[in-house]
């Protein structure tokens, strides 16, 4: 191995290990114990998206424990991945070193990219995928090694992407649409292999589908009509998507403009400034008519920086400011999580809370039930399923946990939980003060009382109040 090769892989390892330390220090997330608890759920598809980050989680946990390290583990695996990629296309298509390492730390620092490395969710699998994607990409449309393998490696990466999020349909939309429509590629079309390459991503893709033919189809509903049509914005959600484009990359996108502009002027439409622009544009579009989360535009991000950093030297400057600014900011954000640094307006929507608590809320529920008579006999129960999954995954599986909203509406925890199994258990409702409730409303028991109030706490503000009730003999819900 050459020093030029050892050089990069401690490069790639420093940014890996920075990464690691907030992993470690910080508890799991609402929505880190959710798709934790898929992962003790396994099936081909879930109500919010496809099964990919439950099978990561699964996986690792099988391997490393249950700590909220092991957990995440898979996020450490797929940065060295996609840090790897990003410099092997970069380098080999500026022919330098030094533009490669740049393109290392963009994907490192961007906060885009840091901030969703700090938690383990469906965008883990969903980027490792669509990395490999672009990888075989360029091998096929711009070294024009149109092996066989290639092709089949390039379906099978958008499929699995597509196992980890729909949005990937996009970024394989302009693969194939380049194909069809982008003259410097067109002498594909009379090749076999970009059909076979559909066919294999189809047939990776097929158990999701499977599952919500079973399911009335309800994760596809839910992404592509449930999640929006309450939420018609038109220029209000425009404006906000755009800025947040500028926000979520520490204003790299202005750095990334004329680099852009500049490199179509001179090469045209190609493959990548294509990936860069489209998925962004066709999101940014959406956004006029409903909502858009700002970060499905990520898979924009990875084509931009490896056109970015082949130029960088054009933009040195900006580089290192951009650098600078992005990397105190990150730092900021993960001190907060670990210790509130400002006050919110409302301390209890802080995410501080989210993530606290939760050792205290665990040792009350195993204390109050080991004392029971019947001890088997108890369960958990709350009307969201973010809390049902974090004292879930924080109790490992010790009690089963019942998510029974109020509305009766289908979510995650519908698909494997028994309700009727419910009848006649004692339970402990839990009840958060950003997810309030009232128990005697939503339940039947033969007795129902408050148990015990636990309170997050930091600098004397309250950020979270946990509230424990004792439902002796659970009936029915209301």
């Amino acid at each position: 191995m050459t020093k030029q090769k050892i050089h990069t892989l401690l490069f790639i390892l420093a940014f890996t290990l920075l990464h690691a330390i907030p992993l470690n220090l910080i508890n799991l997330g609402y929505d880190e114990a959710y798709y934790w608890q898929w992962s003790q759920h396994l099936a081909a598809g879930y109500f919010d998206h496809p099964p990919m980050v439950a099978y990561f989680i699964y996986i690792s946990e099988k391997l490393f424990g249950s700590s909220p390290l092991a957990i995440r583990a898979p996020v450490l695996f797929a940065n060295i991945l996609v840090s790897i990629i990003m410099y092997t296309i970069t380098a080999r298509m500026s022919k330098s070193h030094k533009a490669g390492l740049v393109a290392i730390t963009l994907f490192n620092i961007l906060p885009i990219f840091a901030l969703g490395q700090i938690m383990i969710t469906p965008d883990i699998p969903q980027l490792t995928f669509v990395s490999l994607a672009v990888l075989f990409s360029y091998f096929i449309f711009e070294e024009k090694k149109s092996s066989t393998l290639l092709w089949i490696a390039l379906g099978l990466a958008l499929g699995c992407s597509l196992m980890s999020k729909y949005t990937s349909i996009i970024f394989a939309g302009v693969i194939y649409a380049n194909i069809l429509f982008n003259q410097k590629y067109k002498y594909l079309l009379k090749s076999y292999k970009p059909y076979l390459s559909i066919i294999v991503g189809l047939i990776a893709f097929i158990p999701n589908l499977y599952w919500n033919y079973h399911n009335n189809w309800d994760s596809f509903v839910f992404q592509f009509y449930n999640r929006h049509n309450s939420h018609v914005n038109h220029f209000e959600s425009f404006f906000g998507f755009i800025g947040l484009q500028f926000a979520i990359t520490g204003f790299f996108l202005f750095l990334f403009i004329p680099v852009l502009y500049k490199n179509i002027k001179q090469n045209g439409v190609t493959l990548f400034n294509s990936l860069a622009i489209a998925p962004l544009l066709i999101f940014t579009i959406i956004s006029m008519i409903v909502k858009m989360r700002f970060y499905w535009a990520l898979l924009s991000y990875l084509p931009m920086i490896i056109i970015y950093a082949q130029n960088w030297p054009t933009y040195k400057k900006g580089f290192w400011w951009l650098c600078a600014v992005d990397s105190i900011l990150m730092t900021l954000i993960v001190i907060h999580l670990c210790s509130p640094l400002i006050t919110l307006p409302k301390p209890q929507d802080d995410a501080y809370g989210d993530i606290n608590g939760w050792d205290d809320v665990s040792k009350t529920i195993n204390t109050f039930v080991a004392e029971q008579p019947d001890p088997q006999n108890w369960v958990i129960i709350s009307n969201d399923f973010h809390i049902t999954a974090s004292v879930d995954y924080n109790l490992r599986g010790k009690f089963t946990t019942y998510s029974l909203p109020s509305n009766n509406k289908r979510e995650g925890n519908y698909y494997w939980q028994n309700e009727s199994a419910l009848i006649g258990k004692n339970a402990l409702i839990l009840e958060d003060s950003k997810h309030k409730f009232d128990p005697a409303e939503l339940y039947d028991c033969s007795s129902l009382s408050k148990y015990q109030d636990i309170d997050v706490i930091y600098n004397n503000l309250l950020y979270r109040r946990y509230t424990l009730f004792e439902c002796k003999n659970f009936i029915k819900r209301k």
